[in-house]
């Protein structure tokens, strides 16, 4: 997090190919659970193209696997 910024910084970076490295929306969910968010369940049923997550200060935001449909 950058000092003054109330949620963590969410940004797509490019990871080297290679065992373990995780590409994509998938790496970027992992990241921002390492920085303190949390999965959210709110009915998805696993094809709309989106992860749900609450951040520490229980704010809901969500990532996407692309651009939106």
């Amino acid at each position: 997090m950058v000092a003054g910024q109330r949620h963590p910084e969410a940004r797509q970076e490019p990871a080297p190919p290679g065992p373990g490295r995780r590409r994509g929306a998938d790496g970027e969910v992992e990241r921002l659970i390492g920085l303190g968010a949390r999965l959210a369940d709110v009915g998805q049923t696993g094809a709309e193209g989106f992860v749900v997550l609450v951040d520490p200060e229980d704010n809901e935001f969500c990532v996407l696997d692309g651009p939106p449909r």
